[in-house]
């Protein structure tokens, strides 16, 4: 069996994939995030699950081997909130304390007061403290984009089942079930490494991270696409209880920070470990092998030693 696991990023592909995986008795080889199905899953006698992203860049045809497809869809509005903060796990400036200091400091504030400030105004002040220029235009080019890639590619994926990332988090596999004709046994785990992928683990909090200013800017953009995917799109009700829990905001970033730091010392130190020093890499080949040692020396001077030696030494500890 090969399933192919299609959606727009932050839409719960990862969640998706790894609910399959751990529901299958035997371990099923994954595909992660590749363009291009690889050559050899043709032949491949075992389970495959493929996990792709929609974007330009993907060949869907390639992928036309698979036995069943799913394309997962979330609501537009929620997936603006989760690029948000997910996005800066790619920011070039998560090792400048300056600029981590500030983005804390307006979640922190949007966390206090989620009313008063806008997902547009945190996309403004992110612009501001980044020194990269981000246009509220260019934003809802961007969300036409990404919908209109989703729709081209439904539209192209015969006997795919659309599976609703609401349905996902309120665990009604049934659909799956019936589809795929086997039982979700499994749980959603992804792992270590994967786990910034995972926020909330919900839905509908855009009603309380938007506000007007949100709905009146972005409302014309989004309609639209809500009305094709089966969303109601005539639903545009803030919530009245406003509440964002810091461990899906404020923390959540504090903990891409951290990750990211980790990562880039965990590079360093490994730049470090490969750079051997000259003397020390020399010491050891004369060590290894005196004879290949001194043949392969630039100066004719030195080369001229190896006399001193026989080919048979060069294996010599």
């Amino acid at each position: 069996m090969k399933i192919l696991i299609a959606g727009l990023p932050k839409s719960g592909t990862t969640g998706l994939l790894y609910l399959l995986f751990n529901s299958f008795g035997k371990r099923p080889r994954i595909v992660f995030e590749a363009d291009e199905c690889p050559a050899d899953l043709v032949n491949e006698k075992r389970d495959v699950l493929a996990k792709v992203l929609i974007r330009p860049q993907l060949t869907v045809d390639s992928f036309n081997c698979f036995d069943y497809k799913i394309t997962i869809i979330r609501d537009p509005r929620d997936r603006l909130i989760s690029a948000l903060l997910y996005s800066q796990y790619h920011s070039d400036l998560l090792d400048q304390d300056d600029y981590v200091n500030k983005v804390r400091q307006c979640l922190e504030e949007k966390e206090a007061h989620p009313a008063k400030i806008s997902y547009l105004e945190i996309l403004r002040r992110l612009s501001e403290f980044s020194g990269k220029k981000i246009e509220i235009k260019k934003q809802k080019k961007q969300i036409n984009n990404s919908m209109r890639l989703l729709h081209q590619y439904l539209s192209g994926m015969n006997g795919s089942l659309v599976y609703k990332y609401e349905d996902f988090v309120a665990e009604n596999y049934s659909p799956l079930q019936k589809f795929l004709g086997i039982n979700i046994t499994g749980k959603a785990r992804v792992p270590d490494r994967l786990k910034r992928v995972a926020r909330s683990k919900s839905s509908d909090s855009w009603r309380v991270w938007f506000t007007q200013e949100d709905v009146q800017v972005l409302k014309p953009a989004i309609t639209p696409w809500l009305k094709e995917f089966g969303y109601d799109y005539q639903d545009w009700r803030l919530s009245d209880d406003s509440e964002i829990d810091p461990e899906h905001c404020s923390r959540y970033f504090m903990g891409l920070v951290e990750e990211y730091r980790q990562k880039q010392l965990n590079q360093e130190q490994s730049l470090k470990q490969n750079k051997t020093p000259s003397c020390i890499r020399k010491w050891r080949k004369l060590k290894r092998a005196p004879y290949d040692f001194f043949a392969d020396a630039k100066n004719p001077v030195v080369r001229k030693l190896k006399i001193f030696f026989t080919p048979e030494n060069k294996d010599r500890r």
